[in-house]
């Protein structure tokens, strides 16, 4: 009989300090949770609040959460007190679309590649605050690159098939060397287009009045091409 007036006290002591305490963390909850309630969303803005801050607040306000993945994010949230709200969230994207340039980009590098070498492309983009997907400034290696990846035709290949020519071609047509091709470039006799950024061209044949052997030595000139030119004269 003893031992067991023994178990029973012990037993209703442990009743009375678990009743005390649950009413203590009651208490402090309930006033947590109604200063939360109205300043929650101040409180999560503020940069000043910490992450262990932000769990301490998720904890307060949320018994569990249950996640179900399908085409969506399903999300069951419980909240204390029994509170209850359901979530359809899109599918997180993984790394590899997360490191997928946005294909309006894609599109306009296809566009741009008709009046500019991958270099002045690269400028264009980071005039233009465009951004990688690595946040990292534009380049003309990373054009190039996503040129291949996307198959789009080079600046090169494009300006051939509007009928310009080769330098060899054109020193074929007027029976020079190439280094006069050249230079009637640099003298601007012919209309010269580059088609990359390591000084290569292709070049328009003059409508009249075509360069003849030592024609650099003459008088007239005809105004060289840029790439500015050509996106004005493609805009008209």
């Amino acid at each position: 009989m003893t031992k067991l007036r023994a178990l029973a006290a012990a037993q209703e002591a442990y009743e009375r300090a678990k009743a005390a305490d649950a009413s203590v963390v009651t208490e402090a909850e309930r006033v947590e949770l109604v200063s939360l309630a109205s300043d929650f969303p101040r409180l999560w803005r503020d940069p000043r609040t910490e992450m262990k801050e932000k769990k301490r607040m998720l904890r307060l306000l949320i018994e569990d959460v249950t996640l179900t993945k399908g085409d969506a994010l399903h999300v069951d949230v419980r909240f204390v007190g029994g509170a209850t709200r359901s979530l359809d969230l899109p599918l997180p994207k993984s790394c590899v679309e997360l490191r997928t340039t946005d294909a309006e980009v894609i599109k306009e590098i296809d566009r741009l590649i008709d009046t500019y070498t991958d270099g002045e492309i690269a400028d264009v983009l980071n005039e233009r605050g465009v951004r990688t997907v690595v946040t990292t400034p534009w380049t003309a290696a990373r054009i190039g690159g996503l040129r291949a990846i996307y198959h789009l035709t080079d600046r090169r290949t494009r300006l051939l098939a509007q009928g310009l020519l080769t330098p060899e071609d054109v020193a074929g047509r007027y029976g020079v060397v190439l280094s006069t091709v050249h230079l009637w470039r640099r003298r601007g006799l012919l209309r010269a287009h580059p088609t990359d950024d390591r000084g290569n061209y292709l070049y328009e044949i003059p409508p009249e009045d075509l360069p003849a052997k030592y024609a650099h030595k003459r008088e007239y000139q005809v105004e060289p091409v840029t790439s500015s030119q050509n996106a004005l004269r493609g805009a008209v």
